[in-house]
């Protein structure tokens, strides 16, 4: 994470630096937090053995209307991966 300060260095001005972290979610921002908490929610239910594909058809029968990619790109961002089992 990068400080205050870090960002002055940078050249971009405290206030602006300010005003625009406290700007409000818009919804395509909150519906991204919404699945990826759905997604982790699913992951860790069915103790981590689901991967994008299966997680995104478990989503869409839920009502969710996402595809096995976008999935796949919010596990990455959130550090998830499947267990795999060894014979």
């Amino acid at each position: 994470m990068i400080n205050i300060t870090g960002i002055c260095t940078l050249g971009i001005d405290r206030r602006e630096y300010q005003r625009w972290k406290k700007q409000p979610l818009n919804e395509t921002q909150k519906r991204k937090i919404l699945i990826q908490k759905e997604i982790t929610r699913v992951f860790y239910h069915f103790k981590r053995c689901y991967g994008s594909a299966r997680i995104a058809v478990d989503l869409q029968n839920s009502g969710y209307k996402i595809t096995g990619r976008t999935v796949r790109k919010y596990m990455s961002e959130l550090g998830l991966s499947t267990i795999v089992k060894k014979n």
